[in-house]
């Protein structure tokens, strides 16, 4: 999760969306409810419009996460998964 955090934060991204995205979609990840956090950041970065270069890191470790615990970054955030070509 740190990971997560660090990635966000870091990323070229208005700050609204970071802060929507660590107070609440990484909470949710960390509190199990993996999937509802996905598409939370999924949401957030559609809604923003968010490139592939801008937000690959974010995508590297939520796939990470999901391949850990069993839930599918294609499936919980499709714009995300269409983004970085997955």
């Amino acid at each position: 999760m740190e990971q997560l955090r660090r990635d966000i934060a870091e990323a070229p991204i208005p700050e609204p969306a970071k802060k929507l995205m660590l107070d609440k979609a990484v909470p949710a990840i960390a509190a199990g409810s993996a999937a509802n956090g996905m598409e939370r950041i999924n949401d957030q970065l559609e809604g923003i419009a968010a490139g592939a270069g801008h937000v690959s890191k974010i995508a590297d470790t939520l796939q990470k996460i999901g391949g850990l615990i069993g839930v599918g970054v294609t499936a919980a955030a499709p714009y995300l998964a269409r983004l970085m070509g997955w």
